[in-house]
Order: C-alpha cells, then structure tokens, then sequence
C-alpha cells in the first residue's frame, strides 16, 4: 500500500524536519482543529465552524447523543 500525503502534511513534516517546529507547538492547533471539526469527519466546513462557535454548542451533549 503506497503512503500518500497531502501537501499540508508534506509542509508540516519539513518544517519538524527543519526544526522550525515542534510537536508541541502543533498539539494545540490539532486540539483546536479538532474542537472546531464538529462532524468530526476530519476536515472543517463553514458549518462546522459556526456550529462550534454557536451560543448552544455544548460538546458534552454531543457525546451524550453519540453515545446512546
């Protein structure tokens, strides 16, 4: 099976290689992403950003619901 990376992951990794970043410069903004991806698909949509930054948004309930 043949690694693919897509240019985001290929720029990220060089810049760990250079040592212009670290991991735990990246854990926060992966945290964030990971906050903001609502549908929890792996990517962000507009609606995923709007649903995360929404006065009702609650992520507990969220795991409540897609727990049962």
């Amino acid at each position: 099976m043949m690694t693919v990376l897509s240019a985001a992951e290929f720029i990220l990794y060089k810049l760990k290689e250079m040592g212009k970043i670290s991991q735990e410069d990246m854990t926060p903004i992966m945290e964030e992403f990971e906050r903001l991806d609502f549908d929890k698909t792996g990517t962000l949509t507009a609606s995923d950003v709007l649903l995360s930054q929404s006065s009702w948004y609650d992520p507990k309930m969220l795991l409540t619901q897609t727990s049962v």
